[in-house]
């Protein structure tokens, strides 16, 4: 992962991250597991139908995809907690594009609480 934080103002902040295909790959089947519960696959109850099947009948780029959404949460929470920010608001992501077996760049600017220096 490479992650670069852009001062916008004191309360504002714009985080670029680049998440690797490997890191991505570790979600591919949580990924399946949460498409397989949204998706009707006929056969198959919510939730069982294993990745390959889901593969053949939606594609790969659907759990790519899924699978980068989620590892973009999980990074993105990790840098949150790690640098200390205090959100005030939702943040608002750009994801640009997204392929298969490819890194992911996405931008997260976020507003967070203005740091108070009090006097003696």
């Amino acid at each position: 992962m490479k992650v670069k934080i852009i001062d916008i103002s004191q309360t504002q902040k714009e985080i670029e991250i680049t998440l690797f295909p490997e890191e991505i790959r570790n979600y591919l089947e949580k990924a399946s597991e949460i498409i397989s519960f949204e998706k009707n696959i006929k056969g198959f109850r919510p939730g069982k139908a294993p990745k390959e099947v889901i593969e053949q009948n939606f594609g790969k780029e659907i759990i790519w995809k899924k699978a980068s959404l989620l590892a973009s949460e999980d990074y993105f929470l990790k840098i949150v907690k790690e640098h200390q920010f205090n959100l005030v608001s939702t943040p608002k992501i750009e994801i640009p594009s997204i392929e298969v077996e490819k890194s992911v760049f996405y931008r997260v600017f976020i507003e967070i609480l203005p740091e108070v220096i009090l006097p003696d």
